[in-house]
């Protein structure tokens, strides 16, 4: 007989990287880089999520690295990866919501 096991990552260590179709419809809606946080939101059910952003992040604009003071609201979102359920280890935005 088999024994099938299933090991499930806790959201900790699991990481979410998303392709342009999951993010189709995300958009910046605000930035504090004082406290190094930002708000995505999703346009469809306008359901917001508020991220950390520590030093270390990832973030592009178009695929050229930037720093989080030169991400703006209204931005749409292209990929991001959670580190957790509250932190970006990865996030890249565009100011067009086509590409």
């Amino acid at each position: 007989m088999l024994a099938l096991s299933l090991i499930v990552l806790p959201p900790a260590v699991a990481k979410h990287k998303t392709t342009k179709e999951d993010v189709r419809g995300i958009v910046v809606t605000s930035v504090d880089v004082a406290n190094s946080k930002i708000v995505l939101t999703i346009e469809h059910n306008k359901q917001a999520i508020t991220y950390q952003v520590p030093l270390g992040t990832e973030l592009t604009i178009d695929g050229e690295p930037v720093t989080l003071d030169k991400i703006q609201a209204g931005m749409y979102v292209v990929s991001y990866t959670d580190a957790d359920s509250g932190t970006l280890s990865q996030l890249d935005v565009t100011s067009h919501p086509d590409k």
